[in-house]
C-alpha cells in the first residue's frame, strides 16, 4: 500500500501514535507491515542539485508544523516528498479545476 498526504500532516501524529489493544496492533505496527511508501506533498526543492529552500515556506508543512515535523521525523518506513514545485505554473501539470480546460 502507498499513502499519500496531501494537504496539512495535522492527522499522522494521531494515526502513529495509536495504542495497541488487546484485538489490534498499534498503529505504527500495521504502517510497517502494510504500507510500502507515503507520499508526502511537501517542500520546495529548487535548483540542481535540489534544495528545500525553507524562506518560500511550504503551507502543507507550516501550517501544523509541530505535527508535521512529528510525521516526518516518526514515520516508521520510506518517505518521498513531493515538492511544491511539480504544481506550479512552469511544471505545465493542470490539477483541479484546471482539468476541465
Amino acid at each position: 500500500m502507498v499513502i499519500v498526504t496531501v494537504r496539512y500532516l495535522t492527522n499522522i501524529p494521531g494515526l502513529l501514535q495509536l495504542k495497541a489493544t488487546a484485538e489490534e496492533p498499534s498503529e505504527i505496527d500495521l504502517v510497517k507491515r502494510k504500507v510500502k511508501l507515503r507520499v508526502c506533498m511537501g517542500g520546495n526543492f529548487i535548483g540542481r542539485p535540489a534544495v528545500d529552500d525553507l524562506k518560500l515556506g511550504n503551507n502543507n508543512i507550516t501550517y501544523d508544523n509541530r505535527a508535521a515535523l512529528y510525521a516526518i521525523q516518526n514515520w516508521p518506513g520510506k518517505l518521498m516528498f513531493a515538492g511544491r514545485e511539480i504544481g506550479s505554473v512552469p511544471s505545465g501539470l493542470k490539477a483541479g479545476g484546471r482539468l476541465r480546460e
